[in-house]
């Protein structure tokens, strides 16, 4: 059973030597599946997602609110549509590198490709 292309949802600052527990654990995440060794393999790292969900932690609440009204050029902060918008895009380049690392502005440069 062969998978081509995978993408992969991870975070701005993703690092496994990073100090922080929850980039580190990403950063590893991100290794563990590159040495899977997909045809394709494409890796998201937005910033601060800016979704609506009934779970939302104090900060991450308060973040997001700060986010919708400071960040209407989508800078540090990304809605879950632009997000959606990048990966479609880079799912369907008839050309794609073995490892795509899309970082935070490209992802918002992609989604306004379609």
């Amino acid at each position: 059973n062969h998978c081509p292309e995978f993408h992969l949802l991870t975070s701005q600052g993703s690092n496994e030597n990073s100090w922080f527990s929850l980039l580190s654990t990403k950063g590893k995440v991100e290794n563990a599946v590159i040495a899977l060794s997909f045809d394709h393999l494409s890796i998201y790292r937005p910033g601060l997602l800016l979704c609506d969900h009934k779970d939302r932690k104090f900060f991450e609440s308060i973040f997001q609110s700060l986010a919708r009204y400071t960040d209407k050029s989508s800078s540090w902060s990304v809605t879950i549509d632009i997000l959606a918008r990048a990966m479609v895009n880079t799912s369907l380049k008839v050309e794609k590198d073995k490892l795509s690392i899309v970082e935070h502005d490209m992802i918002v440069t992609n989604a306004k490709l379609i």
